[in-house]
């Protein structure tokens, strides 16, 4: 199995601020198991932030390419390092904005962006899993081939989206609005899509 580079960003006392960097390991796991041997302690805090950065591709790739795609990676950790802020106190921290970004291919499961502004940003093949997208602004977003397989959409704006070939099992979609999103292709449960249709039993 190949190793795969993960960016963190960790913060055990506000006091003196967060500890932010990479760690390379197998999967999610074993990078903490590294960060928690680096830092001496058997749990690492509760708000820590894990972002495997995207694979780099066929060889020749450009230094500037891999340097953008970092870039990305640490731009959203510090993004929802303030939305996690903003979450629990309003105070000091930042609501979420990612409006246009682009985020294709970068791989965040459970992600926590409830209450976040993703509206028209590109997550096209992005790993999405369990995230947390609860009342989420999706408007006009980029979905296609996305993994949100078990991610809470609860309340999520999804209208007008590009949800093409992506994978929807298990996410929950009570009061999700999939006005004239495209669902072409997309994996999903018809349970689910009835939910977030608010369809009735005759």
């Amino acid at each position: 199995m190949a190793k795969k580079t993960f960016v963190y960003r960790l913060t055990f006392d506000q006091a003196q601020g967060s500890e932010t960097g990479e760690v390379i390991a197998m999967d999610e796991a074993d990078a903490k198991r590294q960060l928690r041997v680096k830092y001496v302690c058997t749990r690492l805090p509760d708000d820590t932030l894990l972002i495997e950065k995207p694979a780099e591709g066929k060889a020749g790739k450009s230094n500037e390419a891999r340097s953008v795609k970092s870039a990305k990676a640490r731009q959203l950790l510090h993004i929802m390092a303030d939305h996690h802020v903003w979450l629990k106190n309003g105070k000091g921290g930042i609501r979420a904005n990612l409006n246009r970004l682009n985020l294709a291919g970068l791989k965040i499961p459970h992600a926590a962006l409830p209450h976040a502004d993703i509206a028209e940003a590109d997550l096209s093949f992005a790993d999405l899993g369990k995230a947390n997208l609860q009342n989420a602004n999706l408007v006009r977003a980029n979905l296609q081939g996305a993994n949100l397989q078990g991610a809470d959409l609860s309340g999520a704006d999804l209208s007008d989206a590009d949800l093409r070939d992506a994978v929807l099992t298990g996410a929950k979609l009570k009061g999700t609005d999939l006005w004239r999103a495209n669902l072409i292709g997309c994996k999903i449960s018809p349970k689910a899509l009835h939910t977030a249709l608010s369809c009735r039993s005759s």
